[in-house]
């Protein structure tokens, strides 16, 4: 049994995938055409494919305007441990010549 891994390229009439092959007890990561009516989205895609589409259609009604593009997670929040000392700058070091 093969598992999606992702898809690699695409051409008019298929997509190139890439898939982990269990053979004599070693997972082998192959690569592969499909057509595309033989492949799927995935739901995390198609979940916010329509949730896109809400927000554009309720942007439209109210004349405004919405970014779509997804963003990436920012940073968690967290301590940082100076145990007492206070924090210092951290700069390069000067190269030294072989003939100095």
């Amino acid at each position: 049994m093969a598992t999606l891994k992702r898809v690699h390229s695409g051409t008019q009439h298929a997509v190139g995938i890439a898939v982990n092959k269990q053979a004599k007890g070693k997972i082998h990561a192959k690569r592969t055409h499909v057509w595309t009516e033989h492949s799927k989205h995935s739901e995390s895609f198609l979940n916010r494919v329509k949730e896109s589409d809400q927000t554009k259609k309720e942007a439209k009604e109210k004349g405004i305007w919405v970014e779509l593009k997804r963003q990436s997670a920012p940073p968690r929040e967290h301590f940082v441990r100076t145990n007492g000392r206070d924090p210092g700058l951290l700069e390069p070091v000067p190269m030294k010549s072989r003939h100095d």
